[in-house]
């Protein structure tokens, strides 16, 4: 990586981790971080899909808005958070993400506000709606017989097997395997 590029996304991941101090530390609410939590979960992924410049000065202008923006209440910024997060899930079901992390990493917010937030725009809490995403991508892939069921479980984000078939059928009812006979029969 060039040296220019690489002083560049430190000083940018510096802008965005002090940023995100200062949030905090404002915050009526405090919250505790675990640091290794913090270094898990970082800005990172979304600074690898800035292609250039004005992609990465827009990006910034984005997070330091959100960090100084006037706290009242702002439905339509709240539905854009909502969907950004969809949107974000929809890309990355399959990693382990919380909404903790989320909240506080990447929205500089509350998380118990983020929450309900998304519970009262999705009529669901976090966890059951990333379950219900994980298990309609399942139910996609489990149509290529191809795949194994473990490779399924995997591909959508469950490291434990036995895990993935209790949650397939608590949600459809059927196995994984009993989805694949009855498709077969169709």
């Amino acid at each position: 990586m060039d040296n220019g590029i690489y002083a560049l996304y430190l000083a940018i991941m510096c802008i965005l981790r002090i940023s995100s101090e200062v949030y905090r530390a404002a915050s009526d609410d405090i919250f505790e971080l675990d640091e290794e939590e913090y270094q898990i979960f970082s800005f990172k992924s979304d600074l690898y899909h800035i292609k250039n410049k004005d992609e990465l000065f827009s990006y910034i202008r984005n997070v330091l808005n959100e960090v100084v923006k006037d706290t009242t209440y702002n439905e339509e910024n709240d539905r854009s958070i909502i969907d950004d997060i969809v949107n974000y899930l929809n890309y990355n079901y399959q990693y382990d993400i919380s909404l903790n992390q989320l909240a506080t990493h990447k929205y500089y917010m509350n998380p118990s506000y983020l929450s309900r937030l998304f519970k009262q725009v999705t009529g669901q809490n976090f966890s059951r709606y990333l379950i219900r995403l994980r298990m309609q991508k399942a139910r996609e892939l489990l149509k290529n017989k191809d795949i194994k069921v473990s490779e399924v479980a995997s591909y959508v984000g469950y490291n434990d097997l036995s895990n993935f078939i209790q949650t397939f059928k608590k949600h459809y009812g059927i196995t994984p395997n009993q989805l694949r006979r009855n498709n077969e029969h169709m």
